[in-house]
């Protein structure tokens, strides 16, 4: 279960999915559609392989459960619970709340510059 998409739950985990991923107790995922560069986000899915990485040893992981997912360098699941979690969702809602004022401004810097 996908946890966390950054391009539809911004900079925290999303809540319906961290619910189903602690009541089915399955792996949650933290994923990125990182379709530009202003997309990215130190965000995804570290699996434990044996031997060379190859595709057939990445399911394998996957399948054996061993995989987590991680954000900015540490255990994502420290950002599901917790302080991290507050943390994370403080942050999305500043995000929220600042983004019609950073596109006002892109706009007009690119209205100046042209």
């Amino acid at each position: 279960i996908e946890a966390w998409n950054r391009k539809y739950d911004g900079w925290a985990p999303g809540r319906a999915g961290m619910r189903l991923s602690d009541q089915l107790k399955v792996v949650p995922f933290f994923g990125l559609d990182f379709h530009s560069r202003r997309q990215f986000h130190p965000l995804g899915m570290l699996v434990d392989v044996d031997g060379v990485e190859t595709a057939a040893s990445i399911v394998e992981g996957l399948l054996a459960r061993r995989c987590r997912p991680f954000a900015f360098g540490i255990d994502g699941r420290r950002l599901m619970h917790g302080p991290g979690y507050s943390l994370a969702r403080s942050a999305e809602a500043s995000r929220r709340a600042l983004r019609p004022a950073v596109r006002r401004w892109r706009g007009f810097r690119g209205r100046r510059s042209g």
